[in-house]
């Protein structure tokens, strides 16, 4: 199993860019200009994991329409709970869950660069390794009886269940406040993220899989999961 990214702020470049279609004012947030991109890096890190067999089955992304900077939640199969935040902007995910990469080209299926990172960590080669988060903590340990029931409920949760896909129509009017908290939660599944949750205000995608909704439930209610949302509130900044 590779080593966990700890180090300074990294981020690769992008994916191609989307279909070309036009933008309007009411379905997307207004992008900023696009500072110069970090360099590419493929340097390995040199934190540890928490134990030799641990592995991640769990990730969570935070992300602020309002803000470059992203965050990750990581629950490991040991039980330890890791955040990291990264900066790099990447684009603009508006509320249709599309990814606006100018002002008009957006892509409907896009990958950010935790993204890259999580597929990089799972795979066992070190060609595609890079180095990501800025700013990296490990926020605690879930109890014993927890993290036995996590890591059971991942191991039954079943990647191939139907998902129930909630989308407003691009012609309704923008709500009259736009929400700027978005999410995405990923279980790791045979070695390979299961997108189990995503909600960008005007899409929510959600699997019925009632083992993967338990396990969501269980990280989201623990006292680590508050304190990571807390840390957010002040590291996703705004703009400047």
């Amino acid at each position: 199993m590779k080593r966990l990214t700890a180090a300074a702020l990294s981020a690769i470049l992008l994916a191609g860019c989307g279909s070309g279609k036009t933008s309007s004012a009411d379905t997307r947030s207004a992008i900023p200009p696009l500072p110069q991109p970090a360099e590419l890096t493929t340097s390995r890190s040199s934190a540890e994991t928490s134990s030799a067999e641990s592995r991640i089955i769990y990730r969570e992304r935070l992300y602020n329409t309002n803000s470059y900077t992203k965050s990750d939640l990581i629950v490991q199969s040991d039980g330890a709970v890791w955040c990291g935040f990264y900066m790099h902007n990447e684009g603009t995910i508006d509320r249709f869950n599309r990814l606006w990469t100018s002002e008009e080209e957006y892509t409907e299926n896009y990958q950010l660069d935790d993204d890259r990172w999580l597929a990089s960590v799972l795979t066992e080669t070190t060609d595609d390794d890079f180095m990501l988060f800025g700013d990296y903590s490990k926020l605690g340990d879930l109890s014993s009886e927890d993290t036995q029931k996590l890591v059971s409920l991942v191991s039954e949760a079943d990647p191939v269940s139907a998902c129930n896909v909630s989308v407003a129509s691009p012609d309704e009017a923008a709500p009259a406040e736009l929400e700027t908290e978005y999410s995405f939660i990923d279980l790791i599944v045979n070695n390979a993220p299961y997108r189990v949750y995503a909600y960008t205000q005007s899409y929510e995608s959600k699997v019925q899989d009632n083992a993967a909704e338990e396990a969501v439930k269980l990280v989201q209610g623990s006292e680590l999961y508050a304190q990571w949302r807390e840390k957010c509130v002040t590291e996703l900044v705004p703009f400047e």
